[in-house]
């Protein structure tokens, strides 16, 4: 092993600017952008039939809701709703493909969304632990039979990266919708107008983390524009663990890689958040077994919103 000794100014020194960015590496949060917001497209949704809550245990004793959409159908698909929102947001979908008898539904509300501490979680794997444990649940209740993970926009991401983790193999095939690839990815406009880093104080973290230092990972690291009176029931902030885990790996490229499970990646040609003609190099081309649609005219919440996209990817989940 060689050893570098700093002279101690200089470590003072790299002390106190890791601090200042801790503290004051953060990005003001702009208003929300017109014509997007966590409910956009879905006030007019009728929840009047939304399914009420159930739960399964999590292997740290809590207690992890999800929504239940019975159906007469072979296939099973979880729905991972996106960034600051809760499953509810995904009951339109839900509720097609299981009317439509293409799959029964499960729609858990993911750790620190509405459960939990908001937006933080203990550990960046925690979520793939939750799914893996809900999976295991809904296998005791006979439900986990040709089993399908779908995730949206942020869930599409948290789907990418357990699709590539030890637990991918639990689901037989996986659909993502717009998803999100990473703060680096060519596929996300930086000028998105919704989710806000402070680039700064990830900066700080990231260093203190390659010195295995990981007690200020609770502190927030990306924030969204969400209007005042959404704030009650959305998630606005995110903690540095949570803008980790509910993510692809930081290596996204080896996280589609590790993918062994076909697939199904589905975007709209307006999304305003990511660029369609971005995803066949930046990732369809990392994914053994990955199939790309474009939906013309679609913009990013109209995935989940939509009678069209409905159409669309209850046919990818039929072929699946």
């Amino acid at each position: 092993m060689v050893w570098v000794w700093l002279p101690a100014g200089a470590v003072l020194v790299g002390l106190v600017v890791v601090g200042a960015l801790l503290a004051f590496g953060t990005a003001e949060v702009g208003p929300p952008r017109e014509g997007l917001g966590v409910d956009t497209g879905l006030e007019d949704l009728d929840y009047g039939d939304l399914p009420e809550l159930r739960h399964c245990p999590a292997r740290d004793g809590a207690e992890i809701p999800y929504r239940l959409y019975p159906a007469e159908a072979e296939k099973t698909v979880i729905l991972i709703h996106g960034s600051s929102s809760r499953g509810r947001s995904l009951h339109g979908l839900a509720r097609y493909l299981a009317e439509a008898g293409i799959a029964r539904c499960v729609a858990p509300d993911m750790r620190g969304h509405g459960w939990g501490r908001p937006g933080d979680l203990d550990y960046p794997g925690q979520l793939e632990h939750d799914l893996a444990d809900l999976i295991e649940h809904l296998a005791r209740e006979g439900l986990a039979k040709r089993l399908i993970v779908l995730g949206f926009s942020s869930g599409g991401g948290f789907a990418i990266r357990f699709a590539g983790s030890r637990y991918g193999e639990e689901a037989g095939a996986y659909v993502f919708l717009a998803p999100f690839i990473g703060a680096d990815s060519p596929t996300l406009r930086p000028d998105n107008g919704w989710a806000y880093p402070q680039p700064g104080r990830i900066l700080a973290l990231r260093i203190l983390n390659a010195l295995r230092i990981t007690c200020f990972n609770r502190l927030t690291a990306l924030s969204f524009a969400i209007d005042a009176a959404d704030r009650p029931v959305t998630t606005p902030d995110y903690s540095y663990r949570m803008m980790l885990g509910f993510a692809p790996k930081a290596d996204y490229r080896g996280n589609l890689k590790r993918i062994t499970r076909p697939g199904v990646l589905i975007i709209g040609s307006e999304d305003q958040d990511f660029r369609p003609a971005a995803y066949p190099e930046d990732v369809i081309a990392h994914a053994r077994d990955l199939r790309f649609t474009v939906l013309e005219g679609l913009a990013h919440m109209d995935l989940v919103t939509k009678d069209q996209a409905f159409r669309v990817i209850g046919e990818e989940i039929a072929r699946l």
